[in-house]
């Protein structure tokens, strides 16, 4: 199990683990337990999935998309802030499991809309959300303020 886990996470784990067993994935689903430094991993994957259903704005959600990942996840939260439904990856409505899995399978299956979905959020995240794009942002938010003050 992984370190650090709260009595509930590895109940869940354990659960998931026996599933995954049942299901005679073992082979296909790997359990990595906590990283400190997760760009093996995301660098790993194919598709990065971010099933919750309040998310608020997971950083990994920024991550992935600049390593070229595309992104299923919720509609819901700030998931849809960062990554754009049919642009960046695909969004399905929270608590859908079943949305969720054609999701994950259509992105499965057309290895160059990965591509094309993951290079998109690659060039999101470089034109929105870096440190320079936010300061820019809160600046005009200051400056609109003030006007409105003294306008």
């Amino acid at each position: 199990m992984g370190a650090g886990l709260f009595e509930g996470e590895k109940k869940c784990e354990e659960e998931l683990r026996a599933r995954v067993a049942a299901q005679g994935l073992g082979e296909r689903v790997f359990f990595s337990g906590y990283q400190r430094d997760v760009r093996a991993h995301t660098a790993a994957l194919d598709i990065c999935v971010i099933p919750s259903d309040a998310e608020p704005c997971g950083r990994v959600i920024f991550e992935a998309m600049a390593m070229a990942k595309p992104v299923v996840g919720t509609s819901t939260g700030g998931t849809p802030e960062v990554a754009a439904d049919g642009e960046t990856g695909v969004l399905v409505p929270p608590r859908d499991p079943e949305a969720l899995a054609s999701a994950i399978a259509r992105l499965a299956e057309d290895t160059a809309l990965r591509q094309r979905m993951g290079e998109a959020g690659r060039r999101r995240v470089a034109e929105r959300f870096t440190i320079q794009a936010h300061a820019r942002r809160t600046e005009e938010a200051y400056l609109r303020l003030l006007e409105g003050a003294h306008g």
